[in-house]
């Protein structure tokens, strides 16, 4: 198969996401954002958590400013189960479960994701 053009990598979500990152965490970089992205092309997770843990990010949803501590957790909890729709699904439920809690949620994340790294 042909690989996707320019374009088609610079209009993605995902090459939005690096670039914010970069923008944010290492400026430098944003000149690499294209060749970065085709390189991982397919793997937006992997690229995502090893960047988070490079610069030693707290996880979260890169270029999410969080309005409210419900956004951030609610980010959070997307990257998590990102590609699992079912889960997805449940993140209203589980913000309200542990509404006030949030620690506690973390906590539980991390014992069932240890390689979420700190949020």
């Amino acid at each position: 198969p042909t690989p996707p053009s320019d374009d088609t990598y610079t209009a993605s979500a995902f090459w939005n996401k690096v670039r914010t990152f970069f923008e944010e965490h290492n400026p430098g970089n944003v000149k690499s954002t294209t060749d970065i992205v085709k390189k991982y092309w397919g793997k937006d997770e992997e690229l995502m958590r090893a960047l988070y843990k490079k610069y030693e990010v707290p996880f979260r949803r890169a270029g999410t400013v969080a309005e409210s501590k419900g956004a951030y957790y609610r980010a959070v909890l997307q990257e998590v189960y990102a590609g699992n729709e079912e889960k997805i699904s449940k993140i209203p439920s589980i913000l309200q479960k542990y509404e006030g809690q949030e620690g506690t949620l973390v906590e539980r994340l991390g014992q069932t994701y240890p390689s979420m790294g700190k949020v």
